[in-house]
């Protein structure tokens, strides 16, 4: 399927974000491919730690130790992949549940096979930045100012609001500013077009080391400073491999071997005497920062960032996430947490290690 294909159901489908069609390949293969027991499991990935489990299942011959024929697809923008997720392009996509809320809402069905990560939010500001690093006083700073999202509508806008909100602090009164992709982040603040922006931890940790940025709220250190329903998204399991549910549904055994691949990468990943091992492998796929050339400092970055890679997740961590978007009004779907997960799916840390072995 053409990427202009794609982009065109993307905005029939109403889905949220920009769709930028720069640097995404076309996900190909067929439909009944991609939906069979017998063809591919054709499962997304892009440059972010939350494709990083599918990746190691690949590259270290978990998929096919464990009889699974997977085909990895680069799709490095979420909303196209839902929408190859959602026409059969795709087996499997990662996603957190804004993005599959749209179609969701049109009465289509999503199953989580497992999670892919943790879902954590910062907000950084430039170093020279006269704000607070104190939450809530750092983030109620912000009233009157502008702040870098990705694009009005995305997750970060809304983890955004969120946070401005628990400071005390109508998000009517700042300006959010649709800065692009993450990388041209650094550059946002830097000539001072942002006052402050919204980024993942392991992009925080990047420009910290640059020592470019102050942090006004950390998901990892100020979660518990939030009222405890926001706190239960973030840092928690919020990212997901989602599949058609009748895909799901229609091949049980093939969706355990997932399981089980998944399961073996996460507790491959998390083993330190792999380290070296998994920061070769990212950067051999050009998926680790291009500013990082010391070996070393990869590895620091790597071993980072793969604390936020998690694939359990608990009916009550998908729960608190279909509360919040349903408290934001994306998902009107008649959907619950548990019913959105598979029901061989690990919902703890023992039961990963557990399905590994």
């Amino acid at each position: 399927m053409k990427i202009a294909t794609l982009a065109a159901k993307a905005v029939a489908a109403g889905t949220i974000g920009l769709i930028a069609l720069t640097g995404c390949s076309s996900p190909g293969g067929s439909s009944a491919d991609a939906v069979s027991a017998t063809g591919p499991v054709v499962i997304q990935y892009n440059p972010t730690l939350y494709s990083w489990a599918g990746i190691i299942a690949q590259n270290e011959g978990f998929f096919k130790k464990n009889g699974v024929n997977a085909e990895l697809k680069q799709i490095d923008n979420g909303t196209l992949a839902t929408t190859a997720l959602a026409s059969g392009d795709i087996t499997m996509a990662f996603q957190d549940l804004s993005l599959v809320s749209p179609y969701l809402n049109k009465g289509q069905k999503f199953t989580a096979i497992t999670a892919t990560g943790q879902l954590s939010w910062d907000v950084v500001a430039p170093k020279s930045s006269g704000s607070p690093t104190d939450f809530p006083a750092s983030v109620a700073s912000l009233k009157g100012k502008k702040i870098g999202v990705p694009s009005l509508g995305s997750v970060a806008y809304y983890y955004a609001q969120a946070y401005l909100k628990a400071a005390g602090v109508d998000p009517s009164s700042v300006q959010f500013v649709a800065v692009g992709p993450f990388a041209q982040v650094p550059a946002v603040i830097a000539t001072g077009q942002v006052d402050a922006a919204v980024i993942t931890p392991d992009q925080t940790y990047q420009l910290e080391q640059a020592g470019s940025v102050k942090v006004l709220f950390s998901a990892v250190k100020d979660r518990a400073k939030v009222d405890s329903e926001l706190a239960k998204v973030i840092g928690t399991p919020g990212a997901f491999y989602f599949a058609q549910s009748s895909w799901a549904k229609g091949n049980p055994e093939l969706v355990k071997k997932v399981q089980r691949s998944i399961a073996q990468a996460d507790v491959w990943a998390h083993d330190p005497a792999n380290l070296p091992a998994l920061t070769t492998m990212l950067q051999q796929m050009k998926l680790l920062p291009a500013k990082i050339t010391d070996q070393k400092a990869l590895q620091n970055y790597v071993a980072y960032a793969v604390t936020f890679l998690t694939t359990h997740a608990s009916p009550a961590n998908m729960q608190a996430y279909v509360d919040f978007w349903k408290s934001n009004g994306l998902l009107k779907a008649d959907v619950t947490g548990a019913g959105l997960l598979s029901p061989t799916m690990a919902t703890t840390a023992e039961q990963t290690t557990a399905q590994a072995k």
